[in-house]
């Protein structure tokens, strides 16, 4: 029978025991090293989607500018403009306002390069001039005597087409209402800027939406993906508390300005469009998003780990 060999046992014990003291001890030395590198790289990650809703935000805004720009420039037309106070003066009949207005309201119209129809309402509400697309029955009407700028609206969809409703009053020589010109603008810029993947690797995508303060979000153009629809409208309720209690739901971008929302499976960044209750989100999978992260960060930890446990090792 063998006989044990107390002190080569011992020794081999307490061997095994501080070699896995070392490993563990290495390991939360990788992990307390690699962790916060994780965290900082999710944020940049994070701020990626961020930039994505300010740049789309910006596009948005300098469309919205053009079309009110563009909408005013019609509305300011002098001669036009008086040939329509001299109708509702009845100084002369409609055909000689169609006659006169007609060709320059549509030269207006060629100017502009997202410009579909233009329709005038006299002081009474009623149409006397169109050119292109008629505006729909909804917004013929004349705004409050108090409005003096220009609304927009939308999208409304006219033939499977979407288009931007710019409602720009007609101010007499007096400052008072004479008309109302309606414009629509063709949403086409607004869709190309929601079907634009760059930066968003195969599951990203950008949501325009109304956040009304009453009534449920609309979604202006269908998701990239037919079964993500209904996931991003449980997302509305959210992005519409946001509006007046951001600090209550939301992390943000340190301005206040983007507002982040993460589910189990996505993140998503929300930003306002100003003037309006329009709202852009950009979505991503957190999977795709934190992917690389995750992976880098694996690596990482296993270099520095083993970097360590030689060091020790060696220092043992």
């Amino acid at each position: 029978m063998a006989t044990i060999n107390f002190k080569d046992h011992f020794q081999r014990k307490l061997l095994l025991t501080a070699s896995l003291g070392l490993l563990l001890a290495c390991t939360c030395v990788a992990l307390a090293s690699v962790l916060p590198l994780q965290k900082q790289m999710k944020a940049q990650q994070a701020n990626h989607l961020i930039f994505a809703v300010k740049t789309r935000s910006m596009v948005v805004d300098e469309f919205l500018a053009k079309a009110t720009e563009t909408a005013l420039q019609i509305t300011s037309r002098t001669q036009i403009r008086e040939s329509l106070e001299k109708y509702n003066n009845k100084i002369i009949d409609l055909a000689a306002l169609q006659h006169f207005s007609t060709p320059k309201l549509q030269d207006a119209l060629n100017l502009s390069q997202f410009a579909a129809g233009i329709s005038r309402l006299d002081q009474q509400g009623k149409p006397v001039v169109e050119i292109g697309l008629p505006a729909p029955e909804i917004f013929r009407h004349l705004p409050d005597p108090a409005m003096t700028t220009p609304t927009i609206r939308g999208p409304v969809t006219i033939a499977d087409k979407d288009y931007i409703v710019v409602s720009a009053p007609i101010l007499g020589r007096d400052g008072a209402l004479a008309g109302l010109d309606i414009v629509l603008f063709t949403a086409s810029k607004l869709l190309e800027i929601t079907q634009d993947y760059t930066g968003l690797g195969t599951t990203g995508e950008t949501i325009l939406a109304t956040f009304p303060q009453t009534g449920p979000a609309h979604l202006f153009f269908p998701t990239r993906s037919s079964t993500r629809a209904d996931r991003i409208a449980l997302m509305f309720p959210y992005f519409s508390r946001a509006t007046t209690a951001p600090s209550e739901t939301f992390g943000t971008d340190g301005t206040g300005a983007i507002l982040l929302h993460e589910t189990p499976d996505e993140l998503a960044a929300y930003g306002p469009i100003a003037g309006m209750d329009w709202g852009i989100i950009v979505i991503m999978n957190k999977d795709e998003l934190f992917g690389p992260i995750t992976r880098q960060v694996l690596l990482i930890a296993l270099v520095s780990n083993f970097i360590n446990t030689m060091t020790y090792y060696f220092a043992f």
